[in-house]
């Protein structure tokens, strides 16, 4: 077998034409069609993408367009897979990368000759474009039914399904915690009946990345077009290897770029959450207007040689032992984000796997001084005159996931009887042992 064979890329569109009002004598497209036909075959320039955070991961190729041969073809909003074939992998059967839609088309031409370059992205482009259903009910939902509910998530969107762990499915069968937004309910005039709904503006994907974090999860959606609602598994075995080294070690080598990125803005040494009490007795300290706030704190004084706070408030904690695990959470978030190691390696594949994000990555790299386990954050595959090529994005391993499992509900509102004074909590830090 020929570990150094190309990748055979093959793109597959759908043939459609948006139904545009003509002025009369004005001939437009052909009627619509909805069958999927294979276009090109390893003819193209083309850029795949897959981050883990992100939601519409992109796919861009571009095509010579001789004559505007193909001005009717990948027409915006138009259905388009990539599908890769390499003997090394998956027994040299073909696997699809991209399900998604033309999200963007520019022709564009010179004295050289005509192009197309269009831009795609996979089906998680509707749930972040997509405004929610007005005044859905969420109040009584569950996440389950939320996903797999028609009205929400419109069939038209060609989203096949709901993918989760065992764990995972116990957790989105529970009810929606709304979380203040009940406490808001609890206080309305009796009689008068009120709702947790959609409001205007509220996208799809927003309502559902704040309910999967109140779980502990993470949402996404597959390159085969299913949505996820998962975690990070921080126990998954590297599947991948990088090798860097200037020494007797550079047979070894298997690098042909690399950038490491430090970055201290998003880096803090004290991280304080702030949340505040809903629901119970609600009468309060009339002498001190922060009463009702509850706070926690998270701090590594050797994170820098000098003092970077962090304050901010989260409407989702109710309690000071939340506040402590989130501040927490967010300093984990800034050591995430302060730091990535971008390795640019030759073909889209290693060991008989293609790369992809949210795999782990041992690195032995004496350049730049590091050596372990890394985790996978993003992928990006790219295809013109000099071959094939992967963008490797690392991480910082166990950053990401949740610092505390489900977040507590909101307290229910209880009509008080007498006036109580809400003491303040004094022991609202963690304190760092060591430098994460």
């Amino acid at each position: 077998m020929n570990d150094n064979a190309q990748t055979e890329a093959q793109i597959y569109v759908e043939d459609w034409h948006a139904s545009i009002p003509l002025p009369p004598g004005i001939a437009g497209p052909p009627a619509p069609t909805v069958e999927l036909k294979r276009e090109f075959v390893n003819t193209v320039n083309f850029t795949y993408s897959s981050d883990v955070l992100n939601l519409g991961d992109p796919f861009a190729f571009r095509i010579a367009n001789p004559g505007g041969r193909y001005r009717e073809k990948f027409q915006r909003g138009a259905n388009v897979k990539l599908m890769l074939k390499n003997p090394n992998v998956n027994g040299g059967r073909t696997t699809l990368k991209h399900d998604g839609i033309v999200v963007n088309r520019t022709l564009t031409g010179d004295m050289s000759g005509f192009h197309l370059d269009v831009q795609c992205a996979d089906r998680g482009w509707h749930l972040r474009e997509n405004d929610a259903p007005l005044w859905y009910i969420l109040q009584g939902a569950t996440l389950e039914r939320l996903l797999k509910d028609t009205k929400f998530i419109d069939p038209s969107w060609g989203i096949k399904g709901l993918v989760t762990d065992n764990d995972t499915t116990a957790l989105i069968r529970r009810g929606l915690n709304n979380s203040r937004a009940q406490a808001q309910i609890d206080l309305q005039a009796l009689g008068t009946t009120v709702h947790i709904q959609v409001e205007p503006g509220d996208k799809i994907a927003d309502l559902v990345n704040a309910y999967c974090r109140r779980i502990g999860r993470l949402f996404t959606v597959s390159p085969d077009g299913y949505m996820q609602v998962w975690t990070p598994d921080e126990n998954k075995a590297a599947l991948y290897s990088i090798n860097l080294h200037a020494d007797n070690r550079r047979s070894l080598n298997n690098v042909m770029s690399f950038a490491i990125t430090e970055d201290i803005s998003s880096i803090h040494t004290h991280v304080t959450c702030i949340g505040e009490i809903v629901g119970g007795n609600l009468q309060t300290d009339s002498t001190n207007q922060n009463a009702t706030k509850r706070a926690g704190s998270f701090i590594n004084r050797k994170a820098l040689p000098f003092r970077h706070n962090k304050n901010y408030a989260d409407g989702d904690i109710f309690g000071s032992t939340s506040a402590k695990k989130q501040a927490l959470w967010a300093y984990n978030r800034g050591v995430y984000d302060s730091w990535t190691a971008t390795y640019t390696v030759s073909k889209h594949h290693q060991g008989g796997n293609w790369w992809e994000a949210d795999q782990y990555c041992t690195v032995h790299d004496s350049i730049n001084g590091l050596d372990g386990d890394f985790y996978v954050s993003a992928v990006t595959y790219t295809r013109d005159e000099s071959g094939d090529k992967t963008v490797v994005t690392l991480k910082k391993p166990n950053l990401l996931k949740a610092s505390f499992g489900v977040f507590p509900r909101a307290p229910r509102v209880s009509v008080p009887t007498t006036t109580v004074t809400v003491a303040r909590e004094t022991d609202t830090s963690i304190t760092a042992t060591e430098v994460k």
